[in-house]
């Protein structure tokens, strides 16, 4: 079986938040379960959702933590946890589905 095509950055950024927004507040998510929602070669996306988890947690959208302690991203090595920032107001919900919709033509 082929490798599937590398998600997009917007894709990636999508899929973090609409697995917190399910996971909801105070709980976490693996990365790797963003990039094996993403692509049956997972392991390779790792970075790509690292970098996108980042660019998330700059925004204030999402918190990094590692043993239960919240960790800068650009910092952290080893494991971590994704979850939505407690300071995101409880209003702001997905932006839709990870992917885009498919073209009915």
């Amino acid at each position: 079986m082929p490798p599937s095509p590398s998600p997009s950055a917007e894709a990636i950024r999508a899929a973090i938040l609409a697995l917190a927004w399910a996971r909801g507040r105070g709980r976490s998510v693996c990365p790797s379960e963003v990039a094996r929602a993403l692509s049956s070669d997972w392991r390779a996306l790792l970075p790509a959702v690292r970098a996108e988890a980042a660019a998330l947690e700059r925004k204030g959208l999402i918190v990094a933590t590692q043993r239960g302690r919240r960790v800068a991203l650009a910092e952290a090595r080893g494991p971590i946890r994704l979850s939505l920032a407690p300071e995101l107001p409880k209003t702001l919900g997905p932006s839709g589905p990870p992917h885009p919709a498919p073209n009915p033509d």
